[in-house]
């Protein structure tokens, strides 16, 4: 199923030498600089339990070629560590209307629809004080009986878990400006 007015989506699950084992939820969006995926670090990673609300910090905007890479980052360089592609596909808002990252600065609260391998169905991102809250919104994709993190810990592209993840993979060295993969 492809939906309708769709941006891509990408969640890399990140074994980061600072910053530890998170997930980083990005959403293709536009901004003033062109399409970028605007991100978000979500340390337990994305739940399909409408009970569940995750933290997720937002972060740095990327490049859209970002979220195609799968590899090591090498120490010294923004985001060190290994990561893989955990999930992608596309996605689309519901609701409030918002069509560019300066809308997403506007809005307290949005709705969105995930069509990716792993993550289906309606999510909901809440603004708080300490950053966004992730949430599955109650549907047909929802369970409260699966750890989607636990229970399909591979790669969408390689199906490799994080730890098995290698120089041959994809590597990106040390450079002094961007994030080394222009």
């Amino acid at each position: 199923m492809s939906l309708k007015g769709k941006s891509s989506f990408v969640v890399q699950k990140h074994q980061a030498d600072k910053a530890g084992e998170h997930y980083d939820f990005r959403l293709e969006m536009p901004t003033d600089k062109g399409k970028k995926l605007v991100s978000w670090a979500i340390r337990k990673g994305p739940s399909m339990d409408p009970l569940v609300k995750r933290l997720a910090i937002q972060t740095s905007d990327h490049d859209m070629k970002y979220g195609k890479f799968e590899g090591i980052i090498e120490t010294g360089q923004y985001g060190a560590g290994k990561t893989i592609i955990w999930d992608a596909g596309d996605y689309k808002i519901i609701k409030p209307v918002i069509k560019n990252k300066s809308d997403l600065e506007k809005v307290t609260m949005f709705e969105f629809q995930l069509n990716g391998k792993k993550l289906k169905g309606v999510f909901i991102m809440i603004k708080t004080k300490r950053g966004w809250i992730l949430k599955k919104k109650k549907d047909s994709y929802s369970d409260q009986n699966i750890d989607i993190t636990k229970d399909a810990p591979r790669s969408v592209v390689s199906g490799k878990k994080v730890d098995e993840v290698t120089k041959k993979d994809g590597y990106i060295p040390v450079v002094t400006s961007g994030y080394g993969i222009d």
